[in-house]
Formats: structure tokens, C-alpha cells, sequence
């Protein structure tokens, strides 16, 4: 049973000699612009094609069946259009590979893998297939994750824990007949991203990572599961696992980024999710702001229109 969907699409119905080029057209909108081709490339060959979509807070999921084909996303096109996204697959039925950089992953039933949509990919199907298609914008992921280059192009099998988790979630969702509330949705989008980022990076350094990597790491986590204090400081993270403040300042700076500036980042992010539009009327805007680690609403509100130029009051009114 599929979940009710905003956008359905589908190449049936159309004559079969245009069905790949429409596909092509289907894959873009909905997805980015890429590059498609097929093996079995023949004149007047019809190619059977579906997607059904739905938005889920800031993300996008969508559920897809499609003959074989290759993905390619070129520099030109990334150049064109920037995404800023991350694309999640899941296979359900058939398999997958990706490439990117220099790294090559296949998945099979019950597997996924990530691939970022602003440095070049291939995907290839090279049967007809079944798959769920998350799309993630890169600054809500790249907040978790100490080394993001390295988790792309990597397999993330559905028996480990956490990729246990987050199959569950995607079927669960596909599955629903029901959309969920704003309030449930702002739930799984913040929770969801976290279980995508552990998955992605364990998967990725199945080996233990090098000690800069796994500091780096003990860091984020740190602010992760913190950030709602509004005493969290540097010094205490700092202490917290066991290393100098002046240390932890200059794996933040290898990042391109300050504690001060990650800190704000996530507290604005899981203000962001609580302020759905119609979510929970007991909500006030203040009390999202103390409960993101803000003492000052005022202070709060202004950041918050700087990150997202928008209001929280805006926020919550909706579009």
C-alpha cells in the first residue's frame, strides 16, 4: 500500500516512441537536472516509468518504479544548477550503484546509499526496480557529520542499527495512508536526519577513523544532544571529551566553521522544525526559543530572520 502522494507522475498513457524523453523530464523536475541514458536504447520502445511524491517538512520523498537506466549528474550541469541536496536511495526491488568521487557502492534489496547532488554521480540501475528516494538539503545533514565528503558512494546495509532504523522509517512512510501531522512530521525530520548521518558515517568508517576524525565527531555529538542548554559553552564541550578548548577550535576551523556558529546553526534548525505551520498552538515563540537553548526571544527572532529571512511568527503562519 503506497502513502497518498502531492505529485504523481508516470509515462503510461503517452505513446511508447516519447515515454523516455517525458521520463527524462519527470526525473528532473522532480528530482535535478541529469543526464539518462538506457541500454537497451531501441527505437520506438515505450519505457515504463512512475514516480510519486510527497514533502515531509524540509525534506522530499519520493516513491519510484522505472525500467533499467543510468543517472549521470556532469560538472556542467552541477555548475547550471546547484542542488544542495543529498539524495538518499533505498532499493526495494532490483539493485543500484553509485559513483562519486573516486568511490564505487552497489545496494541491493534492503540497502541504500547517498550520493551528493552538487559533485558529480552516476547511478545505475541496470534492471527494473523499486526504490525510495529521500532528498535532503546538505546543511541539515552536513551539521552531524565530521567528515560528509567520505559518507557519499558507500553502502549502508538495512541490518545494522541504525540502518535498521531509518529503513523502517522510509517504508513506514511510503506505506502510511495517512499524512502525518505537522507535529509528527517536525518529529521525524529532526530525528531522521540524526539516524541518516550515524548510519552514513558508520558505514563509512567501518575501521576506526582516525583520532582527528573521531574527535571531530565526539564534538558535533556533543552539541547534537546538547544544544537545547543554554549554558553549553566551549569549555564544557571542550571537557566533555577530553580535550583543550584551543584543540577544539581547531578542528571546528578544519571544518570551515566556530562552535559559536555550529551551535546557533542547530539551535535555529530545531526551532525551524517545532515552528510547522500549524503545528502545536501551545508552541508560543518564546517558548521554542528557551527550548532551543535561546535566553533572549528577541535575540532569537533576529537570528532567526537572518538564517532563513524569514520571521517565526512567518514560520508558523505558513506559505
Amino acid at each position: 500500500m503506497l502513502a497518498l502522494a502531492e505529485v504523481q507522475l508516470a509515462t503510461t498513457g503517452h505513446p511508447a516512441p516519447v515515454q523516455f524523453d517525458l521520463w527524462r523530464h519527470m526525473v528532473a523536475d522532480a528530482f535535478t537536472p541529469v543526464t539518462l541514458s538506457r541500454a537497451d536504447d531501441v527505437e520506438g520502445d515505450g519505457f515504463r516509468s512512475a514516480i510519486q511524491a510527497r514533502r515531509l517538512g524540509d525534506l522530499a520523498l519520493s516513491w519510484l518504479t522505472s525500467e533499467a537506466q543510468t543517472v549521470h549528474r556532469p560538472a556542467d550541469l552541477i555548475r547550471a544548477r546547484p542542488s544542495g541536496q543529498y539524495f538518499l536511495n533505498l532499493v526495494l526491488r532490483g539493485c543500484g550503484s553509485a559513483v562519486q568521487d573516486g568511490r564505487v557502492a552497489t545496494a541491493l534489496p534492503g540497502q541504500f546509499l547517498l550520493v551528493d547532488g552538487d559533485r558529480p554521480f552516476t547511478l545505475d540501475f541496470g534492471c527494473t526496480f523499486d526504490d525510495i528516494c529521500l532528498m535532503i538539503p546538505k546543511d541539515m545533514l552536513d551539521t552531524h557529520l565530521a567528515a560528509p565528503e567520505l559518507c557519499t558512494a558507500v553502502t549502508v546495509d538495512g541490518t545494522t542499527a541504525s540502518g535498521a532504523m531509518v529503513l523502517g522509517v522510509l517504508r513506514a512512510l511510503r506505506s502510511q495512508r495517512v499524512n502525518p501531522s505537522p507535529r509528527e512530521t517536525a518529529g521525524i525530520t529532526e530525528h531522521i536526519v540524526p539516524l541518516i548521518s550515524l548510519a552514513v558515517s558508520e558505514a563509512a568508517m567501518p575501521s576506526a577513523p582516525s583520532p582527528r576524525t573521531a574527535l571531530l565527531q565526539a564534538v558535533l555529538d556533543e552539541i547534537d544532544n546538547h544544544f537545547a542548554d543554554p549554558d553549553l559553552t566551549t569549555g564544557e564541550v571542550a571537557r566533555r571529551v577530553s580535550i583543550s578548548v584551543s584543540y577544539l577550535t581547531k578542528l571546528l576551523a578544519s571544518r570551515g566553521t566556530t562552535f559559536g556558529h555550529l551551535l546557533q546553526q542547530r539551535r535555529l534548525d530545531h526551532a525551524w522544525a517545532v515552528l510547522a505551520p500549524d503545528g502545536p498552538p501551545t508552541a508560543t515563540i518564546t517558548s521554542v526559543a528557551h527550548g532551543s537553548g535561546f535566553r533572549d526571544s528577541a535575540h532569537f527572532s533576529r537570528a532567526f530572520r537572518a538564517r532563513f529571512g524569514i520571521t517565526p511568527s512567518q514560520r508558523r503562519a505558513g506559505p
